[in-house]
């Protein structure tokens, strides 16, 4: 008679052809673990890939620099002064 531990996940194996549907079951377990594992690795090195995050940054910085120089240009053909224009005016109008 076997002696059987409370904690054993094997205590359900009886017989030889249980350890080999067992033996497969852990194979396939280990090889869907180590898909998983490739898989995750492809989308970081995706995601840090130099030639996608370069754009990104570029397009983070200029983004607001297209707003300021669309303000100006709409400023110009309007005949306003620029708000950083009006805003240096009337300070140095305020400190006089």
């Amino acid at each position: 008679m076997a002696m059987k531990t409370r904690n054993n996940p094997y205590a359900h194996i009886d017989s030889f052809g249980a350890l080999q549907a067992e033996k497969m079951r852990l194979y396939y377990e280990v090889k869907l673990s180590k898909r998983k594992l490739d898989m995750d690795l492809i989308e970081m090195e995706s995601i840090m890939n130099p030639f996608r995050m370069i754009p990104y940054f570029v397009s983070e910085l200029v983004r607001p620099l297209a707003g300021n120089l669309k303000e100006w240009f709409l400023s110009i053909f309007h005949g306003q002064k620029p708000k950083h224009e009006a805003k240096e005016t009337d300070e140095t109008t305020s400190e006089h």
